[in-house]
């Protein structure tokens, strides 16, 4: 009975939690070299909206956020053995309450568990305050991964980097399957194109900024669940970099009403800084 006591008081603390954010780890000296590579994607079974049955196997930086007893509230990805990216808003329920997430890595991971599971012992966040512009984080893991085949690093865009319109890009998740709908049971994945900035900020007014990316296509879209998961992009030599983070939308794969994504960009200071706390 005490038990159950306990646990019914963290998710009530929850739901209404208002502690500020955990004060930024400690400085100690770690490697945090990647491997010779990463963005490398593998051949797989070929909040996704309009989208296909995909698999880890083919996105080996792909991790899922998890929340207790099991639950996938989020997606991230891989940047070093330590450190996952994902949004802001993601983490921002669970900043007193991380003993209750976790996050899961490796080969053939379902809504269902599997893989290798580590706690988040921290995370840090951009500083920055106006509505979705900075929603991104950096997740410390409590363990390191081993990377392999089924578990490497993503590789970052060039601080240079802007969108281009008509740009095809991949979103990855574990979300809903339609509008309300139910999540997916299994990663699925859907190819989204970049639009004109002009268009989100006609439909998002006052919280579209230029730190963000417009994304979209007919019947297709990330929807709730797929949040923090990765916005891809194929380079020429066939490496993908993560050039997105899903951050938010209204609605899901509405008709005319694109998806936000976080640019990563113009953050890449903060993410390379946040590497070096552990």
């Amino acid at each position: 009975m005490f038990i159950r006591i306990i646990l019914l008081l963290c998710f009530v603390a929850l739901s209404c939690a208002t502690i500020p954010f955990l004060p930024s780890p400690v400085k100690r000296s770690v490697n945090f070299t990647h491997t010779e590579e990463c963005g490398v994607a593998h051949p797989g079974i070929a909040r996704i909206v309009g989208g296909d049955r995909s698999s880890l196997d083919k996105w080996p930086w792909l991790v899922s956020l998890r929340s207790f007893p099991n639950k996938i509230f989020c997606g991230g990805s891989i940047l070093t053995s330590r450190h996952v990216l994902t949004s802001a808003h993601c983490m921002k329920p669970f900043r007193n309450l991380l003993f209750l997430t976790f996050v899961v890595a490796g080969e053939k991971v379902s809504s269902s568990g599997n893989g290798r599971t580590f706690s988040m012992p921290t995370f840090t966040r951009n500083t920055k305050r106006a509505p979705f512009y900075a929603d991104v984080v950096v997740v410390l893991l409590s363990g390191d991964l081993a990377f392999d085949t089924a578990t490497s690093p993503v590789c970052l865009p060039p601080p240079d980097w802007v969108p281009t319109t008509g740009q095809a890009v991949t979103v990855i998740g574990w979300g809903r399957m339609w509008e309300n709908g139910l999540s997916a049971w299994f990663l699925r994945e859907v190819t989204v194109n970049i639009i004109e900035g002009s268009k989100c900020k006609e439909v998002f007014e006052k919280d579209w900024t230029t730190g963000m990316i417009c994304a979209g296509a007919p019947g297709k879209d990330a929807c709730q669940g797929d949040s923090g998961g990765p916005l891809l992009l194929k380079t020429e030599d066939g490496t993908w970099v993560l050039v997105g983070l899903v951050s938010f939308g209204m609605g899901c794969a509405r008709e005319d009403i694109p998806g936000v994504y976080l640019n990563i960009a113009p953050f890449l200071d903060f993410v390379n800084a946040s590497l070096l706390l552990t």
